[in-house]
Order: C-alpha cells, then structure tokens, then sequence
C-alpha cells in the first residue's frame, strides 16, 4: 500500500469511524478571531477522559503530519488545536 494523501485522509476518517459519504467537502478557511473552546467533561469517569484525551492527540498528531507534509493550509488551525492536548 502507497501512502498518499487521499489514502491517508481516508484511513484517519475510517479510524474515527466516519465514512467519505456522511461527509460534505467544501473549503472553509480558518478565520482569525474564532476561539477554540474546550467543553468540559465533568459526567464522565477519570478513565474515560483518558482515553478521549489519548484519542484527541492521536488525531491533532495525525493532522499535524497531514499539516507538515502536504496541507500547509491548515496548519494554523492544527497548531491551534494542539494547544488544547492537556
């Protein structure tokens, strides 16, 4: 298997199970201005905002390599993503 972008877009989706046709593609450039806000997760056990956390880095490194490598349009809105791993 070749790793191309496509290929690499379409695997990250399958891993978050989501299918190339629940989604809809349109160019929405980041906007300057637009907070990032985090959602506090105070129903769920210590375990489970674990594995969300591991799960939520796991995908803004994914971008991240995705970002660095061939979408350099989105790298500012990965950056800003990152800032929230912890």
């Amino acid at each position: 298997m070749n790793l191309t972008q496509q290929s690499f877009v379409e695997m990250l989706l399958e891993n978050l199970g989501f299918s190339s046709g629940t989604l809809s593609t349109f160019t929405t450039p980041y906007r300057t201005g637009i907070s990032i806000d985090s959602i506090p997760i105070s129903s769920t056990s210590s375990l489970e905002q674990d594995h969300l956390c591991l799960k939520y880095q796991s995908i803004v490194g994914s971008l991240n390599w995705l970002a660095h490598t061939t979408r350099l349009d989105i790298s500012t809105v990965v950056f800003l993503l990152a800032q929230h791993q912890a």
